[in-house]
């Protein structure tokens, strides 16, 4: 943060020490204001673009999100992956029964769904895709409501 000169500050208001401490206390909490301004329009601008990028199909990190893939003739975009889409439908319906991760990891692998890793699926892998659907539903749900749709199901 910048220092403001006290002796530079106390010749500008003439010596009253009252008015230059108001001064000096009301110009850094201006200046952090500012910045806190200028960092909520970056995040939102840069979240902005993100959403932009993603709505074309571009992929935003090497790992792409649960029911998503790499396009094989384009690793920069994804496509759906049908075999995790139905693993994130019964991982949200065994959660809404009311089953814990670790169950629901157990009934995947008994069922055989296919996991990312070798190691199959465990209960903080439930945990990232069900987070993971949760967050692309509540994406799906705010484009829906910009777009003036009132339900996409």
């Amino acid at each position: 943060m910048r220092r403001f000169n006290r002796k530079k500050l106390l010749e500008a208001v003439g010596d009253d020490e009252l008015l230059a401490d108001f001064l000096q206390i009301t110009g850094r909490a201006f200046l952090r204001l500012c910045a806190e301004r200028r960092l909520r329009i970056l995040r939102e601008s840069t979240g902005a673009a993100m959403r932009n990028h993603q709505s074309q199909g571009r992929r935003m990190s090497a790992v792409p999100p649960y029911g998503w893939m790499a396009d094989p003739q384009n690793p920069t975009r994804i496509i759906e992956c049908p075999g995790e889409k139905v693993a994130l439908e019964l991982i949200a319906r065994w959660f809404r029964e009311g089953l814990s991760y670790r169950e629901i990891a157990s009934r995947l692998n008994t069922e055989a769904h296919a996991a990312r890793t070798a190691k199959g699926w465990t209960r903080q892998a439930v945990g990232r895709a069900a987070r993971s659907a949760a967050r692309q539903d509540a994406e799906k749900k705010s484009a829906a409501a910009l777009d003036g749709k009132e339900n996409i199901g």
